[in-house]
């Protein structure tokens, strides 16, 4: 199992971002699905996101896991994952009210059973901030 590591920082020259990443991934491999799990959307994000996939994986289907603790995921892009056609869409806000949702994943699978998925694991939530300003720390797997 390979791995790496990247912190993408602003301040960092020629740093590598999530953004970047996740291009990389979806070029090289042939993926049949990609699961999202992350506390925090917004619109730009989810559209930037699709936008990589989509435009190299037009079949890929999509599952997302979307948080509501703390109310900044923004209904926009919730509306715009269920407006996909080959997308499952779950919103979870945690049941106790001192505890939050915050999980920050993207898993890709790919089309032939046997082949290795990715995994991106991370600080990096579903945001154009997350994707490429924030500093944050992520791991692929």
């Amino acid at each position: 199992m390979k791995t790496s590591l990247f912190i993408q920082c602003p301040s960092v020259i020629r740093q590598q971002n999530l953004d970047a990443a996740i291009n990389k991934i979806v070029l090289k491999n042939a993926w049949s699905s990609v699961s999202v799990a992350v506390a925090y959307a917004s619109v730009a994000g989810v559209r930037r996101l699709y936008e990589i996939i989509h435009t190299k994986l037009p079949k890929a289907t999509f599952r997302w896991l979307l948080g509501l603790d703390d109310y900044i995921t923004q209904p926009g892009a919730i509306q715009f994952c269920l407006s996909l056609r080959h997308s499952d869409v779950l919103v979870y806000s945690s049941p106790i009210g001192n505890s939050r949702f915050h999980p920050k994943l993207f898993y890709f699978e790919a089309q032939t059973s046997g082949r290795p998925a990715t995994l991106i694991v991370g600080s990096a939530n579903l945001t154009i901030s997350g994707f490429s300003r924030n500093c944050e720390a992520v791991a692929i797997v």
